[in-house]
């Protein structure tokens, strides 16, 4: 058997087990397999997507040169987006997007036949990790605002965060602090004994990060 037929005949066990979304399409972009999860993931049976091109789950503009780039890549073989991990908006049925990551891998027969070629595409949602980075974004916004001064360290009391309020009454700028010990900014009686107070409290707790 060639590679490409030992995986396609073990693909449906394969992909339907897997918790991470999987679609195989072939080189015209027709999708062949599409798991469970992925079902979940964009809302569609999978005999509503099986046969179809992969292009429905992409948004218009991303749709438009999809064909084109199988087409090119069919020429020149230059991987400008197989093998490398790549951020998109796909779109579930109901027509809402969503943001993805999508890592593409190529499954060429042994034989060399490039016209059986197969793409298997994993997709991973973004958009919990995204919600996280603007939830980051408004949580450094609250920090540079707030009159109460903050400081956000490390388990091993690296200052990671300084807010302007803690500039003002600490007297260092954020660049000069941040990336030192915490330690810095306290009377040598307390700082001798804070990092061992924070060994302590970690050998207790799993907590990465805390405030001073």
């Amino acid at each position: 058997d060639t590679a490409l037929e030992i995986a396609t005949s073990q693909s449906v066990t394969v992909t339907d087990a897997s918790p991470i979304p999987i679609i195989m399409t072939n080189r015209r972009g027709i999708v062949v397999t599409f798991n469970e999860a992925a079902c979940t993931m964009f809302d569609y049976l999978k005999e509503e997507v099986v046969g179809n091109n992969v292009s429905m789950l992409m948004t218009a503009n991303d749709a438009k040169y999809h064909d084109r780039y199988l087409k090119l890549y069919a020429k020149n073989r230059i991987k400008n987006a197989i093998d490398t991990a790549k951020n998109r908006q796909a779109m579930r049925k109901d027509g809402t997007g969503f943001p993805v990551e999508i890592i593409v891998k190529e499954i060429v027969p042994t034989s060399g036949d490039l016209t059986q070629t197969k793409f298997l595409s994993f997709v991973k949602d973004l958009t919990s990790l995204r919600m996280l980075h603007q939830a980051g974004m408004v949580n450094d916004t609250i920090a540079s605002i707030t009159s109460v001064p903050l400081i956000a360290i490390t388990a091993k009391g690296v200052i990671m965060r300084f807010s302007e309020s803690a500039e003002q009454v600490f007297g260092y700028t954020a660049l000069e602090v941040i990336g030192k010990n915490v330690s810095m900014l306290m009377p040598s009686a307390t700082s001798a004994k804070h990092d061992d107070y924070l060994k302590r409290y970690f050998d207790r707790n799993t907590t990465q990060e805390t405030s001073f």
